[in-house]
């Protein structure tokens, strides 16, 4: 599949220096994303955020949403603006005013991406010391690797908060892990769901092993994680028989493939 795969590196690997974006994803690789402590804060949280969802408290991004908003503004003086519109190239998603305590969110964004960006800033506020513990006690080599450390922690910890641990193992094991029906019950987007499920397994010893891989026509990754071990390549193409590339044909329609690896 690939000339060489994620895992413990070799003798030959290590003369080509480490990139600080391959060290931190390798941690997390390491890992299977197990962040229990972000995890469990997250699942409090979203307890006391649901606490003050209209009746019958039902899960939902619109409901989640103007929960942490009005976290924001009680907790921490945080007031939340949304730009009117359609989303510009070139204007970031979120934006933190911490001298006005305005939070700016991108025009175009769906109420659970929304929630998902007040959560990782409320990660940066609320988790701050936790996950710069993190970043400095696993010995990151540089500041721009634990830099991106910080991010991936944080949006960690926003994706256990739009979709906590229990709420949505249960959910997904009802709806027989059924991703669009669980994009609809949660009101996030496919890939949201996909990227959740790969994840979590940690969250119930016998919950799927999902992994997750975005890729371009051309077989470029820009996104790939796994819940258990599984080998992604590190250097090369991936393999050409996947037939995830025919999806880009047949969008819309979920295609299967049954392989067998080593």
């Amino acid at each position: 599949i690939a000339e060489s795969a994620d895992g413990p590196r070799s003798a030959g690997d290590l003369a080509t220096p480490v990139q600080p974006y391959e060290e931190v994803r390798e941690f997390f690789y390491a890992r299977h994303h197990n962040l229990a402590m972000l995890d469990e804060r997250a699942e409090q949280i979203y307890a006391q955020l649901q606490a003050t969802f209209p009746p019958p408290q039902t899960p939902s991004a619109g409901n989640l949403l103007s929960a942490l908003e009005q976290r924001l503004r009680n907790l921490h003086g945080i007031a939340v603006h949304c730009e009117a519109g359609s989303p510009v190239a070139e204007h970031p998603v979120r934006h933190f005013d911490a001298r006005g305590r305005t939070i700016t969110l991108g025009a175009g964004l769906t109420p659970g991406q929304q929630a998902f960006q007040l959560g990782n800033q409320l990660a940066f506020l609320e988790m701050g010391t936790m996950i710069d513990g993190f970043t400095h006690a696993d010995d990151f080599t540089t500041a721009e690797a634990r830099n991106l450390a910080r991010i991936g922690f944080a949006n960690h910890f926003a994706g256990a908060l739009v979709l906590p641990n229990r709420i949505f193992q249960d959910t997904a094991e009802e709806l027989r892990y059924d991703i669009d029906l669980l994009s609809e019950r949660f009101g996030v987007g496919f890939e949201t769901v996909g990227h959740r499920l790969s994840t979590m397994r940690h969250a119930h010893g016998q919950s799927i092993p999902f992994f997750f891989v975005r890729v371009d026509r051309a077989g470029n990754m820009s996104k790939r994680q796994s819940s258990a071990d599984f080998q992604f390549s590190r250097t090369g193409g991936t393999c050409p028989l996947w037939n995830v590339y025919e999806a880009f044909f047949q969008p819309g329609k979920i295609l299967t493939q049954l392989s067998r690896m080593p």
